[in-house]
């Protein structure tokens, strides 16, 4: 194709329709021709990435909408089904088996495709390199999660959904698996100098993936990030054996030694034959990618990000509302959703601190964010530090306790206990990570449980605490089975206070 022919529009069309998620970016009108009875269309005789046979199946299309040349219809990201289309690529690596006497009646009218691929480290001669961004393991919810109401289901249920397109295990046990020819995996992988693999490799991996759009910095590491990666594939594991016929084709007088493969420490302990190099680096390209400094969002920037957010739903949210909305309750809505003075904004103000809060919870967790700085302690690791003050941070909840934050964060509760004391050391007054103690219980757990904690920058003020003591005396007169559901009490880990 040559530049200004449509089929270029088509195929930029084509790339935007295949990255827009639901939500975060606009879905794609593609227009397709389904043909009729005398012009075959572009589903005619469309080959299907199945072993065996190569079998058609036409589409049976409606009168009514085979009328339509072309057909438009609304896209969306094609990893929300199947993220990972590795059957298509090995199809089109498939050869053809020779044509038999198709003369002799008994023969299938149609040709073959080989079964399988060579998968024999010493055999293979061809290989699907799988490049995943979202490696990186995501914790298992504690018990009790998601909640059994069906706005808690559904919420859950969404993400796994779109986990399951991503995960296939069958393609991922071959990547790993060192005597497989026909398959690779590059992943994110972040190792420190000290040789220490971190537990979130790239930057752009919060808000479930959509972190680059919080700061360029992020992107720039992920980049570099992947150049290295790459570098360490080539160098380490994308290579063959010496008996492979391609090794062995090399002229007598090559000098093999400069294509021998990087051993890790692992395989060196383990004696494993050395291997050649597949596409060796020469140049610029052999020159080692610098691992890239960890970045981080100013406090500054962060607050910028804030103020363009609640921009964008003061746009945003009224038009929603007016699509799906009418009569007295959108006016309703309306006000609640729109800025003081033309509007009282309750909806508006929860919702974009339940967002503010959200991204700072998953920045603090993985360290992107200035001013939440730790103090050296020998006793805890900082991961486990941040995982706790993530969870302190969580909007959903007011205050929290020992126990909750433990299985919220997948620690014991001593390690929890210690992160707890280190933010209520003298050394943490005025930090971020300052944490407050409530001057009362929680009377459904324990003695020693029922502590409640926040940050000390969700401290709440003295009206909202009248409020929670008004409502405790109120239960503890009429009890919580006859107190009215909209009483004033706080989240936390365990009903009650």
């Amino acid at each position: 194709m040559i530049p200004g022919n449509p089929d270029w529009k088509d195929y930029a069309v084509c790339a935007l329709a295949s990255a827009a998620f639901p939500v975060g970016l606009s879905p794609r009108l593609i227009g397709a021709t389904l043909g009729t009875d005398a012009k075959p269309g572009e589903y005619h005789e469309r080959r299907l990435p199945i072993d065996g046979p190569e079998l058609t199946i036409s589409p049976n299309w409606l009168p009514t909408v085979r009328a339509e040349d072309p057909f438009w219809f609304t896209t969306a990201d094609g990893g929300i089904i199947d993220n990972d289309p590795f059957e298509y690529a090995r199809f089109s690596l498939k050869n053809r088996l020779p044509p038999r006497d198709l003369d002799n009646s008994e023969e299938p009218a149609t040709l073959k495709l080989e079964d399988h691929l060579p998968s024999a480290l010493d055999k293979a001669d061809r290989a699907v390199i799988m490049v995943s961004p979202f490696p990186e393991l995501k914790p298992i919810a504690p018990g009790g999660r998601p909640a059994p109401d069906l706005v808690s289901s559904f919420s859950a249920l969404l993400p796994a959904l779109i986990d399951q397109a991503r995960f296939k295990p069958s393609e991922i046990v071959l990547a790993a698996d060192p005597n497989h020819g026909n398959r690779y995996l590059i992943g994110p992988s972040r190792v420190t100098p000290d040789g220490k693999e971190q537990c979130y490799g790239i930057a752009s991996g919060l808000l479930g993936g959509f972190g680059g759009f919080v700061a360029r910095s992020f992107r720039d590491h992920d980049f570099q990030l992947g150049r290295r990666n790459c570098q360490r594939f080539l160098q380490e594991s994308f290579a063959l054996p010496p008996e492979h016929k391609i090794i062995k084709s090399w002229p007598a007088d090559v000098d093999k030694s400069k294509f021998t493969a990087t051993q890790t420490e692992a395989e060196k302990k383990r004696k494993e034959p050395e291997t050649y190099c597949i596409i060796p680096l020469f140049g610029t390209a052999k020159v080692e990618v610098v691992l890239p400094a960890w970045p981080r969002i100013s406090q500054v920037r962060f607050e910028i990000l804030q103020t363009r957010i609640a921009a964008r739903f003061d746009v945003a949210a009224p038009r929603f509302l007016a699509l799906n909305v009418t009569g007295s309750l959108y006016f309703l809505l309306l006000l609640a959703v729109r800025p003081f003075p033309r509007g009282i904004g309750l909806i508006r103000k929860k919702a974009l601190t339940f967002v503010k809060a959200s991204m700072l919870a998953d920045l603090v967790r993985r360290d992107l964010i200035e001013g939440w700085e730790l103090p050296a302690n020998p006793g805890l690791d900082g991961g486990d530090v941040r995982l706790v003050l993530a969870e302190l941070i969580n909007p959903s909840y007011d205050l929290r306790n020992v126990a909750g934050l433990a299985k919220a964060a997948g620690l014991d509760c001593n390690t929890v206990q210690a992160v707890l004391d280190l933010g209520q050391k003298p050394a943490a007054s005025g930090k971020n990570f300052q944490v407050w103690r409530a001057p009362w219980t929680d009377k459904d757990t324990d003695k020693d449980r029922g502590v409640l904690y926040t940050l000390m920058s969700r401290k709440p003020g003295r009206f909202t605490r009248f409020l929670w003591c008004f409502g405790r005396l109120v239960v503890s007169v009429l009890g919580r089975e006859r107190s009215p559901a909209w009483l004033s009490k706080p989240a936390v880990d365990k009903r009650g206070v």
